[in-house]
């Protein structure tokens, strides 16, 4: 199996992607302007770079003219030209584009779309003649302060500009900046000079004897030591150690040999502090091949690799307490759980969750109860040492992993010890505060096979626990889970009810957040009993999945699904439809089969079709599986990867099975509106879909608050009552024809 990619380094990957990209950028333009190009040239050079680094998009510069306050077109390269004509004598304003936006607020303008943004309002029509749906525009400045045009990004595409490309806008900026003011006061070789000078990034150049001829300003920030210390003296002297070693000759032989090199490495300063370095290596070379110069461009990345380290941990840390969170826990119990197999023993899953925390909340405020939570957290990690493990799961529940001797008396050791620490006072806010906790246990492999199931059938106990009085702690036991004659009659009336056609589907629309267009509907069954009522999944599906009787539900959904979709689409409704497919129905050899089947019945276009498997499938890890998907992703059905964030979120597997779109767990949402910090995950989660090429869509959507930090976040379509709640066929079909008829939501 191969080797895992974990968050941290697809993120370390990406950071030094980006870096390079932009350092290669960077020198690029610096040779040019060494070569003495013409200024037109030299911009249009930086336009054609951005355009490579920024796929998708066309680059423009467009100069002010202060005395007729009148915006020109400079330089577009991609531009049409009878797009150029229209662009003529643009006026600043706050209603004609995000070029002459930026002149007007003197501020950067990123819109991702122009056909809905009044900041374009004056242009729609040329943005539809041109099919332009996104412009981020920065205002050019000369020396510094003076703002003499702007530099744009273009797209045909709806879209916001990311962190790097935020980065790559500034730095063309700068150096068109750089260009302008430079060509029309010296020449070009003043110019170049300027730009190694004033550079963000550290320079050094030496001659073909390694001495060095050049450093510039940020060179000595960095270092600590001044161009007259440095300058005429050969770069392995005393103050660049790091070069006499067998490391730095190795850098040297592979320079000498490939014209390059590049890496991150370790340094000190002038003071002999250590800082991490990104270096680019670089020969320059004569007419003929002869070796003239080396060029070292670096940047001091020790802040941001201590920053990436710190998200490293938040990733599997609570942010508010730093406990271990979900994602650690899991794979904590995976490292246990083989433990456990090899001696024989038991890990209890204990489920903790405190008494009436609500009232902390309501009568002393969230601070007040955030304030709680930490000073429970450390109790509790007071209390479990190495091996076992505790961490905070969500709210105010806690989770702890025991191992110890079978029969559980390690459990209620620990159980016991941890309600008799709450006998004594926590101090919040000079107030002593008694909580008290109750507690649920299960154990592995007793109670489960799963850490899904046994962290379950933990949380089954400890509301048991709540119910029975609270402050306490319960045992699960399988009665706790389903009352065994309700279990029974849903059973016995299962295959009746497929035959006699009493479970229906609702659909539930999920629409785009800029494009305000519905972009697919989700298949949801119910239940009209003859006897219980109306019921919805949660009642049901867990005993069809026990039974078995999944297989034939589940067929019947996705051919009813199918069905219903064609209609629409026959209809000129070519609406998507979404179908969840239960883990049962994905290990069956024939579920392929019955995916095509239903896609043949119903005539339905297979990218009209979209499976929704949940993120812990993806851990089966399975061949079968993967190449039947895979198979199924070669016609071009549609996969989404439901309730993501809940489980492991194993990157690697989402890009082994090709996921189209990542669908985050309405836990998060709702839990993103409460408090700030949980934003940050939804962000995150928004981020690993963006980087992958996924789309990023919010379940569970109630509320215009939740709404709009989602759109902030930059989630890709919502999905949840607030826009629609599950609607029947014919109610569904209505909200789809007001959509087409108004052309969005």
């Amino acid at each position: 199996m191969p080797e895992r990619t974990t968050e941290g380094e697809m993120s370390e990957e990406r950071f030094r992607e980006e870096m390079e990209s932009i350092l290669i950028f960077q020198q690029d333009i610096l040779q040019a302007v060494a070569r003495g190009d013409p200024e037109r040239h030299l911009v249009e050079r930086v336009c054609t770079l951005e355009e490579q680094l920024v796929p998708g998009a066309l680059a423009s510069v467009m100069l002010f003219d202060r005395k007729r306050q009148l915006l020109n077109v400079y330089v577009a390269p991609s531009l049409p030209k009878d797009a150029l004509s229209k662009l003529e004598n643009l006026r600043p304003g706050p209603e004609n584009g995000s070029c002459a936006n930026a002149i007007y607020s003197r501020m950067p303008v990123f819109v991702g779309n122009v056909l809905t943004d009044s900041r374009w309002k004056n242009l729609w029509s040329f943005a539809k003649d041109f099919n332009l749906n996104a412009c981020w525009s920065i205002p050019i400045r000369s020396g510094g302060t003076e703002i003499i045009g702007t530099f744009a990004l273009s797209s045909f595409a709806s879209r916001e500009p990311n962190r790097f490309q935020r980065k790559i806008l500034e730095v063309g900026a700068h150096i068109i900046g750089i260009i302008f003011d430079r060509s029309r006061r010296e020449d070009l070789l003043r110019l170049s000079e300027n730009i190694l000078r004033n550079i963000r990034e550290s320079i050094l150049v030496t001659d073909e004897e390694k001495r060095i001829v050049f450093s510039n300003a940020a060179f000595s920030e960095t270092t600590g030591f001044s161009a007259s210390e440095v300058e005429g003296t050969r770069i392995a002297n005393d103050a660049f150690p790091f070069f006499r070693t067998p490391f730095g000759d190795a850098i040297w032989r592979h320079l000498d040999s490939e014209g390059f090199w590049e890496g991150d490495v370790w340094k000190q300063r002038k003071n002999g502090e250590s800082y991490l370095e990104w270096l680019r290596l670089s020969v320059m070379k004569d007419e003929q091949q002869r070796t003239t110069h080396y060029i070292a461009i670096s940047s001091d990345i020790t802040r941001k690799m201590a920053d990436k380290a710190r998200l490293a941990f938040l990733a599997h840390h609570d942010t508010l307490t730093e406990l271990p969170n979900r994602i650690l826990l899991r794979e904590s119990f995976e490292q246990m759980a083989e433990s456990v197999r090899e001696n024989g023993t038991s890990l209890a899953i204990l489920v903790m969750d405190l008494d009436n925390f609500h009232l902390v909340n309501d009568s002393l405020g969230h601070a007040s109860g955030d304030a709680l939570l930490v000073a429970v957290s450390r109790r509790l990690a007071h209390m479990l040492g190495q091996p076992d493990i505790v961490g905070r799961v969500g709210g105010d529940m806690f989770l702890a992993l025991v191992e110890g001797a079978k029969g559980g008396s390690d459990a209620v050791e620990l159980a016991e010890r941890i309600s008799e620490s709450f006998r004594f006072p926590l101090i919040v806010d000079n107030c002593e505060l008694f909580p008290s906790v109750s507690i649920g246990i299960s154990f592995y492999p007793e109670n489960g096979q799963t850490y899904e199931e046994v962290v379950r059938n933990a949380d089954t106990a400890m509301e048991h626990a709540k119910s029975e009085g609270k402050n306490t702690y319960r045992f699960f036991h399988p009665g706790m889970n389903v009352d065994i004659s309700d279990h029974l009659r849903i059973h016995n009336s299962f295959r009746q009810g497929l035959e006699r056609n009493e479970f229906v589907l609702h659909y539930q629309p999920q629409v785009g957040v800029f494009s305000r267009k519905v972009e697919a509907v989700e298949a949801l069954v119910r239940w009209d009993h003859p006897e219980m009522g109306f019921l919805y999944p949660k009642r049901f599906v867990p005993v069809a999945e026990t039974t078995g009787m999944i297989i034939p539900l589940g067929e019947w959904v996705l051919r009813e699904a199918c069905q219903q979709a064609a209609r629409w689409h026959a209809e000129g409704l070519p609406v998507p439809v979404s179908v969840n497919v239960s883990g049962v129905q994905l290990r069956r050899a024939n579920f392929e089969a019955a995916v095509l089947d239903a896609l043949a019945r119903s005539g339905l276009p297979p990218e009209f079709l979209e499976l929704e498997l949940t993120e812990t499938m993806l851990l089966e890890d399975s061949e079968g599986i993967l190449k039947g998907i895979g198979r199924l992703k070669e016609i071009g059905v549609r996969l989404s990867i439901d309730d993501f964030g809940t489980g492991y979120s194993n990157l690697a597997y989402l890009k082994r099975f090709d996921a189209d779109k990542i669908k985050i767990d309405q836990t998060f949402v709702h839990a993103g509106s409460r408090y700030q910090d949980q934003q940050g995950i939804i962000r995150m989660i928004a981020g690993i879909a963006h980087v992958l090429g996924l789309s990023a869509v919010a379940e569970g959507v109630e509320t215009s608050e939740q709404m709009e930090y989602l759109v902030e976040i930059g989630i890709d379509s919502i999905q949840g009552n607030f826009l629609s709640k599950p609607l029947d066929v014919v109610s569904c079909e209505q909200y789809l024809f007001r959509y087409f008829e108004g052309n969005g939501i």
